[in-house]
């Protein structure tokens, strides 16, 4: 059973435990809100505009 984790509060070693997530994408999503102040899966799709696929299988990681 996979266990969801926060966007907005999923720590670099948690992010990069997720298989689809690089440890280079996991740095800018957390650049990104540490910047932004939030993150929402929405903005992944413009963190990631070459991978849909992958936007997709996060999903199932990430709430």
């Amino acid at each position: 059973m996979i266990t969801p984790l926060s966007l907005a509060e999923a720590n670099l070693s948690e992010l990069i435990q997720i298989p689809y997530l690089k440890r280079k994408e996991a740095e800018q999503i957390i650049a990104y809100r540490t910047q932004k102040g939030q993150i929402s899966i929405a903005i992944l799709s413009e963190l990631f505009p070459e991978s849909p696929n992958k936007i997709a299988r996060l999903k199932l990681y990430l709430y």
